[in-house]
């Protein structure tokens, strides 16, 4: 870490101080700060430092103090012990954020532009933007440039001499959201450490939040940053030194089409102009303005790039936290945004992990609070779990219980400690009732138990609080829902933490015969760790299901239900039947679900998955439903079709950008036949939606528009929902259903997952398509 040359004799006598004496503060395998050989679990005001007389004043004896590196820190600290407080200070500023090149093709892309045509792009932060024109269809690079960012807008003028062509942006910005671990974060690090040093904090002082500011985002969950700084492209150089050992490999397994890089060096240089799905077949050397080509498929340079932004998170992190700790002696606590190696690991940056709160009742815990305990318990790390922010959002808690709920849910979550956001006091009565409470129970005993779903399987799986107290928390790891049939739900997580499938029943408890082809390996408990009775039979084990998940460890198999296949075949054997009664083409279908039902025995899991999959599709043809997948969309000028684990064929169609559609709107066309003679549908869209946006989304039907509800019926994966667009009285011929996001929207982001128009009664459950059985 590089410190300021003046801080060095500073730090390195207050090291040597600190390591002369015991120390006065740990953190317990319970996630509870001792300080002093005594509990601190501290109930109080997250306050702006302005504010403190008035907090103070309500004799809540806490506070985390929100500052600003332009406060006067010092002041604000005497005027904290002279109030007796115990506190913790808390950086309000934004964290620095990393010059970098944006790589989303996906996003920042516009098709179909005439040869001689302007466009003028907004690029907020925007120092210039490199750009691609590319024939169509076949897009194929027919010009590059460059195009400066005046006042937040690029000019882009293109003057090709004939054809259409679809113009391809890559923007380099003086500030991304990604934050900046190189010489931003030299300077941040050392105006805090300077600030902390000369603040000469007191006795009262409990820990340090947020030290680097407010990040909007630590790490990125997706690659498509690519930093541009000095410092980064050195990190860059030596990691694939480190790992490639020599150019010629690292050529060939960037899948370079003509090597000729000379050293590691021109490799960190190399910009990509390809992101997860889309982009041409080349990387960019920005010092030498060429093109070097490469196979963009399954190429690590991505891989890549997220490791070395992942590792310079977590170290440079960490050693802040130690340098922190070396000058005042209290814990370093970073507060949860977004799932980032900083924290979702075994040893995590800092002493303590930040938690926020907002909203009332259960809104609270999908607002972030769930997926931080999350973070800590799937890793048991043993780091102070704290309530940095608790809040009910723009207005203060209406009421002491509405206050109370979020805090006991929080308190099963394992926090240790809870701060009110400061809203004029009217809770303070409330907040000091339970500060005395705090003290006197017994929380500092407790550790919270929990089982983990991946986020893409919510729904089935659900943040909650099972029986017994353990929790149902999201992760953001490898897994999958896995579709057993309509009386079960599954799913399937795999991570260094948990490697487990979860299976339950719907209905009632039931013994049940679970098909494996070699269960002896098979481990059964209860989701609370119990082992659970079940027996050794030809072909798996039979047990008891009841509503509550099981989890099943020791094997890769999937195991089936046995009367799951048994009405697998009822329902095929119904929708077979009913074909045939028509007069329906279906031999494929037959063919493929016969053929997989005859190696069932050889392989469980994996035949019941064809033999699910050609039911589906017999059923599309026979059901008087009409089933579209959202990615299926004939015309369309949506960013992208993505692979997405919790869509209905795991795939969904995309929009995600921050340019104005060219044509007045964004928009997704499908097409559809009606076969009956007359029939009132029920029009169903599952997508996700930001909220801002539903009002603004147009929906047609042959003339006849269809109205977005403010609110899905049901939620499932993470972010998708089922919204009923209400009824249309249809007879039998061919329709157009459009969906359009106009220009005028104050954003451009959707995913569609599938449409479903129904004449029959349809109860959302996931992904799933409605079951269907002729004569029922």
């Amino acid at each position: 870490m590089k410190v300021s040359p003046s801080l060095f004799p500073v730090l390195a006598f207050i090291a040597l101080c600190n390591a002369s004496v015991a120390a006065r503060w740990a953190v317990t395998a319970n996630r509870v700060l001792q300080w002093d050989g005594k509990p601190y679990v501290p109930f109080g005001w997250r306050v702006p430092a302005d504010k403190l007389d008035a907090a103070a004043a309500t004799g809540v004896k806490d506070a985390l103090i929100e500052l600003t590196l332009a406060s006067d820190w010092k002041s604000v600290l005497e005027n904290a012990e002279k109030h007796g407080l115990h506190y913790l200070i808390d950086v309000s500023d934004p964290a620095p954020k990393a010059p970098a090149f944006i790589i989303d093709p996906a996003a920042y892309r516009i098709e179909n532009v005439a040869k001689d045509s302007v466009h003028t792009i907004s690029v907020p932060n925007g120092i210039s933007v490199f750009y691609l024109v590319l024939t169509t269809p076949d897009y194929a690079v027919a010009n590059k440039g460059w195009a400066e960012v005046v006042d937040g807008k690029a000019t882009i003028t293109l003057n090709e001499p004939t054809g259409t062509f679809a113009l391809l942006i890559y923007p380099k910005l003086k500030e991304s959201r990604l934050t900046d671990y190189w010489e931003g974060f030299d300077v941040r690090r050392d105006d805090f450490l300077a600030k902390l040093i000369a603040a000469k904090a007191g006795t009262g002082l409990r820990g340090v939040v947020s030290p680097l500011g407010k990040a909007e985002l630590w790490t990125p969950p997706v690659p498509r940053y690519v930093p541009d700084s000095t410092m980064f492209r050195i990190e860059f150089a030596a990691y694939l030194e480190s790992k490639y050992k020599n150019v010629a490999d690292l050529e060939r397994a960037w899948k370079l089409l003509r090597p000729n890089l000379t050293d590691f060096n021109s490799a960190a240089r190399l910009i990509p102009l390809f992101g997860s799905n889309r982009g041409v077949d080349s990387l960019y050397d920005p010092v030498n303005d060429v093109m070097v080509y490469a196979t963009r498929y399954q190429n690590p340079y991505w891989d890549d790039m997220q490791a070395v932004i992942g590792d310079a998170a977590v170290r440079r992190t960490r050693r802040l936290a130690r340098s922190i700790s070396d000058i005042v002696d209290v814990p370093v606590v970073f507060e949860w945004n977004g799932w980032s190696p900083i924290y979702d690991t075994r040893q995590p940056s800092g002493n303590g992990l930040g938690i926020s709160a907002i909203g009332l009742g259960h809104q609270a815990l999908e607002n972030n609070a769930a997926s931080a305990a999350g973070s800590a318990l799937a890793w048991k790390a043993q780091r102070w779990l704290v309530a940095t922010d608790v809040s009910a959002g723009e207005m203060p808690f209406p009421n002491e219980q509405a206050l109370r709920d979020v805090v006991s849910d929080l308190v099963g979550l394992g926090t240790k400690g809870w701060f009110v956001k400061w809203s004029g006091g009217s809770e303070a009565p409330w907040v000091k009732a339970m500060a005395a409470e705090a003290a006197t129970s017994d929380i500092v005993s407790r550790s919270p138990k929990a089982i983990f779903y991946p986020e893409n399987a919510r729904f089935p799986a659900n943040t909650m609080e099972l029986p017994g107290g353990v929790w149902w928390l999201p992760t953001p790891v490898s897994g999958n829902r896995l579709d057993l049939g309509p009386e079960y739900e599954a799913y399937r997580i795999k991570s260094e933490f948990a490697d487990y499938i979860a299976l339950w029943r719907l209905g009632e408890p039931k013994k049940v015969k679970l098909r494996f082809t070699d269960a002896a390996g098979a481990t059964i408990t209860t989701y609370d760790g119990r082992p659970v009775e079940s027996k050794v039979i030809r072909g798996g084990l039979e047990l008891t299901l009841d509503n509550m998940p099981l989890i099943i460890e020791g094997t890769d198999e999937i195991p089936i239900p046995e009367d799951s296949v048994d009405l697998l075949r009822a329902d095929h054997k119904s929708l077979a039947d009913e074909a045939r009664r028509r007069g329906m083409q279906i031999g494929n279908q037959l063919f493929i679900f016969e053929d997989a039902y005859r190696s069932f025995d050889r392989n469980p899991g994996a035949s019941f998955a064809k033999m699910t999959a050609a039911l589906k599709e017999l059923e599309v043809k026979v059901a008087p439903y009409i089933w579209i997948e959202g990615e299926s969309a004939p015309e369309a000028n949506f960013s992208e079709m993505a692979k997405d684990p919790a869509a209905s064929s795991e795939r969904a169609l995309v929009l995600d950008t921050p340019l104005k559609p060219e044509s007045g709107s964004y928009f997704a066309t499908y097409k559809f036949t009606v076969d009956l003679d007359q029939a009132v549908m029920d029009v169903w869209l599952a997508a996700d939606v930001p909220e801002k946006l539903r009002s603004q989304i147009k929906i047609g039907i042959g003339g006849t528009n269809l109205a977005m509800p403010g609110t899905p019926q049901s939620s499932y994966g993470d972010g998708f929902g089922w919204y009923n667009l209400g009824k249309l009285n249809l007879s039998s011929g061919k329709y157009v259903l459009t969906i359009k996001i106009p220009a005028s929207a104050p954003l451009y982001r959707m995913r569609i997952d599938a449409l479903l128009l129904t004449p029959l009664p349809f109860t959302p459950a996931g992904p799933r398509m409605p079951r269907y059985v002729p004569g029922f």
